[in-house]
């Protein structure tokens, strides 16, 4: 989906304040996190260090954004690991999770390819528009589109690629469930990837996701879970998009 046009920031509505802007649009909670100034009635493309640019909401084919059903209830850790190993390297990940000391039970003798976490997770943090920090644990959105709704849309198209940055706060080494949550827009498919930032450049992505075309006409929940070993870097995580678009969710990384 490509822009048709694009309008600076300096002819919005002088007189709306940048707190204002936030209210109407309902991104209070994304003000400390840089998020752009002028997303109410707007489409913008905006980047975590503030607005880069706006468009039209017309802009795209089709501009009615799809009414969004309310949010599945959240998936257990098993249900994520289930998900995981149908991705590429997803079960050897899961392997070296459990070798490596995750509370991960062998799997059961009448499900062999069922993973089973154990119950307690000691640690547990979820972030999620609007509260897209806590603590000392938050998420960072770079280039990603702000829809009618307000919904952050993730994509990879001609003119930039969507980021989601990732600053958890681990309590200790070890092994951690990462979850990154979204939906597939109509008519879109998807694929991503997550590596660990670094000094100079990132390291090599630890975990791949690809999905099909969401064929109907509603956006469709999809789940990225990744297992992760901190070992103790303050370097941030980076989850982006390689090919098609994401609706973003949510954000939940817990112990194993």
């Amino acid at each position: 989906m490509k822009e048709e046009s694009r309008i600076p920031k300096t002819t919005l509505v002088s007189a709306w304040t940048r707190r204002g802007l936030f209210k109407k649009a309902g991104l209070m909670g994304l003000a400390v996190m840089g998020l752009g100034s002028g997303v109410a009635g707007m489409i913008g493309r905006a980047n975590a260090d503030g607005p880069q640019r706006f468009s039209h909401p017309n802009k795209r084919a089709g501009s009615q954004v799809p009414m969004r059903t309310p949010p599945p209830k959240r998936k257990t850790i098993t249900e994520l690991l289930t998900i995981l190993q149908s991705h590429t390297d997803g079960p050897q990940a899961i392997e070296a999770a459990r070798n490596g000391g995750a509370r991960l039970t062998p799997p059961a003798s009448n499900h062999p390819s069922l993973p089973l976490a154990n119950a307690g997770p000691s640690f547990s943090v979820v972030l999620v528009p609007g509260h897209l920090q806590v603590g000392q644990s938050w998420v960072r959105l770079r280039e990603v589109d702000v829809l009618q709704d307000s919904t952050f849309q993730l994509q990879n198209d001609s003119q930039a690629k969507s980021r989601a940055i990732l600053k958890i706060a681990f309590p200790k080494k070890g092994w951690y469930l990462l979850n990154i949550e979204g939906a597939l827009p109509p008519n879109s498919d998807v694929s991503a990837k997550i590596r660990q930032l670094g000094p100079t450049i990132p390291g090599l992505p630890f975990q791949a996701w690809s999905y099909p075309k969401n064929v109907s006409n509603q956006p469709a929940g999809r789940s990225f879970p990744a297992v992760f070993e901190y070992k103790g870097s303050k370097y941030p995580l980076e989850f982006y998009i390689e090919n098609g678009s994401l609706l973003f969710e949510e954000v939940r990384v817990e112990a194993l």
